[in-house]
Order: structure tokens, then sequence, then C-alpha cells
């Protein structure tokens, strides 16, 4: 299984948005999530960012699930499609989740 997790603030261009141009933009983002989840992938959720030690500078995250990491490039075309990131600064991870003891083991292998 492959995570993608987004990381971002809202940019300048979005925070001057009227309230109905913010929601047009929403509800394009719900109409998204509704196509990829038939795709395979699933958001686990969106969150507020708290202030921690060692944290991003974002505001916000959001958590996906997908079964490949060609369903992430999917995923990740669909979010540069809807034309995301004129509106928000953003972070992009991904990774194959993989148990402790392997991620674990492969430090031990480096140099």
């Amino acid at each position: 299984m492959y995570v993608v997790v987004e990381a971002w603030t809202p940019n300048q261009k979005f925070l001057s948005l009227p309230a109905a141009a913010r929601e047009e933009i929403f509800d394009g983002v719900r109409e998204g999530i509704s196509k990829l989840a038939e795709a395979g992938i699933q958001s686990l959720g969106w969150g507020h960012l708290d202030e921690v030690a060692h944290g991003s500078a974002h505001q916000w995250l959001a958590v996906w699930t997908m079964p490949s990491a060609e369903h992430s490039e999917v995923f990740l075309g669909a979010v540069a499609a809807s034309g995301w990131y004129a509106w928000f600064e953003q972070t992009n991870l991904r990774a194959e989740l993989i148990a402790p003891n392997d991620a674990m083991a492969a430090h031990l292998e480096l140099s």
C-alpha cells in the first residue's frame, strides 16, 4: 500500500477570493475525491496542523491511501489538473508503507 501526504498553506490568491469562489473550488475537489475513490484512492482524512517540535510550517494536511505507485501518479496528476497548486503552497510526500522492522533494517544498510 502507498500513502501520499499533502501539506499545504492557502496562498494570498486563495485568501483574496470571495466565499462563493472558494466554494466553487471545493465543489470541484469534492467531485474529484469521488472519482478518485472509484479508482481505489481513499482519503483517510484532512486536518489543520498543530504546532509541534520539528513540525511543518504548512497549515493543513491530507492523508491518502492507494494500492500502488501508479495510483499515486494518477492522484498527483489529478491534483495538478484541478488547479490546486494555483491556490495553495504545497509539499507532497509519497511512500510505500513497510513494516517498522523492515525500515530499521534498511537504515542499518545505509552507507
